[in-house]
């Protein structure tokens, strides 16, 4: 379990600036999946808390990933974020 940590830590020696920039691209993607994925979720448990029982299931929203939007913020995190926390941190 320890080996891709290991394999981590010698990337961000042999080459810190990339390393550190495709990881804060892949953090940014991920926590806007995770948002979009709370949107829905958060509009369907609204909606369930609302509706009356002769209302049908129109209102529920299926989970749909923006992948633009996701990709957005992947280019955001490796070539702004990335490069920014790199040289402001100097770490």
């Amino acid at each position: 379990i320890q080996a891709p940590f290991r394999y981590y830590d010698g990337l961000l020696h042999s080459n810190p600036l990339a390393t550190k920039c495709v990881t804060s691209g892949l953090m940014y993607m991920g926590g806007d999946l995770l948002a979009q994925y709370a949107e829905t979720y958060n509009h369907n448990l609204t909606v369930e808390k609302t509706k009356d029982k002769s209302e049908s299931d129109d209102c529920h929203k299926v989970t749909k990933i923006d992948m633009k939007r996701s990709v957005i913020f992947f280019v955001y995190g490796t070539f702004i974020a990335g490069p920014a926390y790199h040289y402001w941190f100097n770490y």
